[in-house]
């Protein structure tokens, strides 16, 4: 989480916009679990995890166009076996993910510290 709070702070100072992604909800098992969270740059970098995978892939394609557009999103990610090559994955897996664009020049206003710490 440190390495978080120390990029979001350098892309602050840069003026750069970036997202938080944060599992708010989750059904089968994943190796990151409610409340991780990773930032999604422009050129789709991430720093931090929410799973690896699949998953990860489909949420930083959604995170670059909703930084594109400047846009917060919730939504709702489904996995099925073809999505994580397992065999005994007989049900789809969702995750509600937390989109959160964060706009350089107003996060001023928000506390970033909340953004990053709070517990879903």
């Amino acid at each position: 989480m440190k390495e978080l709070h120390i990029k979001a702070v350098e892309l602050l100072k840069r003026r750069e916009n970036f997202i938080i992604a944060t599992i708010l909800d989750k059904s089968g098992s994943m190796p990151r679990g409610t409340g991780a969270k990773m930032l999604v740059l422009a050129d789709g970098s991430i720093v931090g995890t929410i799973g690896g995978g699949q998953l990860e892939a489909n949420v930083i394609h959604t995170a670059v166009q909703a930084l594109t557009l400047r846009q917060t999103i919730l939504q709702l990610f489904h996995l099925t076996s073809k999505d994580t090559n397992a065999i005994n994955l007989y049900a789809k897996l969702f995750f509600l993910i937390h989109i959160i664009f964060c706009y350089c020049l107003f996060l001023h206003k928000i506390p970033l510290m909340h953004l990053l710490c709070v517990d879903y």
